[in-house]
């Protein structure tokens, strides 16, 4: 079975501003296989680009989650949503 490539259509609709295509696109690719942090990146950067802050901070935290070395993520989480990053089974 040959899977969809959901990165290049997000990228596209990027490209020629179809924001709102491209989080459709990035959601749908989700429902398929929710653990692409890079997916869940676009869409966190889409859903604060178009004011949907709350959604978008959780799909920025649900990217980390994956990808728990990401420092430069976590300080850019912290610079956009003005709270820093907890993973959710990690107490500091």
């Amino acid at each position: 079975m040959q899977r969809f490539d959901f990165k290049n259509m997000i990228k596209t609709y990027i490209n020629n501003g179809a924001y709102g295509a491209a989080l459709m696109s990035a959601k749908i690719g989700l429902s398929f296989d929710f653990f692409q942090p890079e997916i869940l990146y676009a869409s966190a950067m889409l859903l604060f680009e178009t004011g949907f802050i709350l959604e978008a901070r959780e799909f920025y935290r649900q990217s980390l989650i994956q990808q728990p070395e990401n420092e430069a993520g976590k300080k850019e989480f912290l610079s956009l949503f003005k709270v820093a990053f907890e993973h959710p089974l990690v107490k500091a």
